[in-house]
């Protein structure tokens, strides 16, 4: 019969245990032994609630079992996909020719049922804490219950009462000890499931470890020669760098003693413009000397030759400090850069 609220058949789950019991050998039997516990604690859950549908805890018990439902669905689709006969209800013949008829792994069942059994643990843990209050509550209503009953109660009621409260009292313990089971399970699970992972992580790591050790090794074996010929090729460039370097500062030092020796060369040719103005000065009145009279001409001309003579001794000096100036340039082959400014060292002298 399918119940309404979970969406599942019991007799499903009763089924797929009584194959594993019947097909699998002693390392599966935990795995059957799992479900008949899960088939036990949802037909509880059915109990109690078509029982009280009414009471405190319902609602939440009917959520967590919706959560269950989800996983469960897939579990059953699972099933569903090697036999459909496997989940027919006709009789004890059929599950033992179900039983005959299972053609899947039993490695790839039992991986199916420990998924089932780690998404489920959660929400039947919440569903026991559930009971459990909801059994507490039921408690202290019976308890108000016996304590409101009129001074001479009957017997009858007295029996019920107590009878009532036996009961809730068994099922609480029940529960009590099913939550114990179901934790206990649970970190049993997840210790295995941290092991497993620890285990195989460890594993990948220490071998990644290992071989990424014996990569670099290997590299530093086979580069180690070629590490040193390319550091001696870096310390030889970086010498000849440094030797580039002092030679471009000497050289750099030298242009700018000439620029400055090539600055008082123009200053020095604006000074000859000066001179060159005299001098045709001094042509001029000398032309003009032609035709003077004699007597005055004579003292014209005396005037004229000291201004020569001062002309010549400035030329004089200014051809010296020309020389001065530029007698360094004949350490670099006896002319100066083509500034425009000079010329041949020699032909100035």
């Amino acid at each position: 019969m399918v119940v309404p609220l979970f969406g599942w058949s019991a007799g499903d789950l009763v089924t797929s245990i009584k194959i594993l019991y019947s097909v699998a050998s002693s390392q599966y039997k935990e795995t059957a032994s799992w479900l008949e516990s899960f088939a036990s604690d949802l037909e509880r859950m059915r109990e109690y609630i078509t029982e009280n549908p009414d009471a405190r805890c319902t609602k939440n018990i009917v959520e967590q079992v919706g959560r269950i439902d989800k996983y469960y669905g897939e579990f059953e689709t699972y099933l569903q996909k090697y036999d459909k006969g496997l989940f027919s209800s006709k009789g004890s013949n059929v599950v033992v020719g179900a039983g005959k008829k299972v053609k899947w792994a039993l490695q790839e069942l039992k991986g199916k049922v420990d998924s089932l059994k780690f998404a489920v643990t959660g929400p039947i843990v919440s569903l026991n804490l559930l009971l459990a209050l909801q059994c507490r509550v039921d408690l202290s209503a019976v308890a108000d219950k016996v304590i409101g009953m009129p001074p001479t109660p009957r017997i009858d009621d007295i029996e019920t009462a107590f009878q009532g409260l036996h009961d809730r009292i068994r099922m609480l313990e029940d529960v009590q000890e099913r939550m114990k089971e179901d934790l206990t399970a649970e970190g049993a699970i997840i210790r295995d499931e941290m092991s497993r992972c620890t285990s195989d992580s460890s594993v990948r790591i220490l071998s990644s470890h290992y071989d990424a050790m014996a990569q670099i090794v290997s590299l530093i074996e086979e580069k180690d020669l070629a590490w040193k010929d390319s550091l001696s090729t870096m310390r030889q460039h970086l010498e000849h760098i440094e030797e580039t370097q002092s030679r471009t500062q000497r050289f750099y030092e030298e242009l700018h003693s000439q620029q400055q020796g090539l600055n008082r060369i123009e200053e020095l040719l604006e000074h000859n413009d000066h001179l060159a103005s005299k001098v045709n000065d001094v042509h001029e009145k000398l032309a003009a000397l032609t035709f003077t009279p004699p007597k005055t001409a004579l003292l014209d001309m005396t005037q004229t030759v000291c201004a020569v003579a001062n002309v010549a001794g400035g030329a004089s000096a200014f051809i010296a400090m020309v020389l001065k100036m530029t007698g360094g340039v004949r350490k670099w082959g006896g002319q100066q850069p083509a500034h425009g400014y000079c010329h041949d060292i020699n032909h100035i002298a």
